[in-house]
């Protein structure tokens, strides 16, 4: 068979063994281990790099689609940064805006902060 099947039975007495198509997975994670006679296993993908969330799965590949946080729609407010996104605890999670820290006494925001609770840039006022 190919990569992406897997053998499901036998061939009898020829060479006509099934395959079927390997499972899928869900946003975040691939199928592992899904060659020959095995049916594989869903793992979680490990190849984002920093700042971003995952938003599809990898297929049989460690390959899953991501995006990267708080850029175009996703940019937060002037004052605020998105909190949470692409964490380990929730790597397809996008996150949410919230305040950032601050600002320092007689100064205002005149940014958002990305991804950086103290990434807000300030200004005097």
């Amino acid at each position: 068979n190919q990569p992406g099947f897997y053998y499901s039975g036998h061939g009898g007495t020829s060479n006509a063994c099934p395959y079927e198509r390997c499972g899928r997975c869900k946003t975040g994670e691939y199928m592992k281990g899904c060659f020959g006679a095995s049916l594989g296993k869903c793992v979680v993908c490990t190849n984002k790099p920093p700042d971003t969330y995952y938003v599809d799965a990898g297929g049989v590949l460690n390959m899953c689609s991501y995006r990267t946080c708080s850029v175009e729609e996703e940019e937060c407010p002037t004052g605020q940064f998105r909190q949470g996104c692409g964490s380990l605890a929730t790597p397809t999670s996008a996150g949410t805006c919230v305040p950032c820290n601050g600002p320092s006494p007689l100064f205002f925001f005149t940014s958002s902060g990305g991804t950086k609770a103290f990434g807000c840039q300030q200004q005097p006022c």
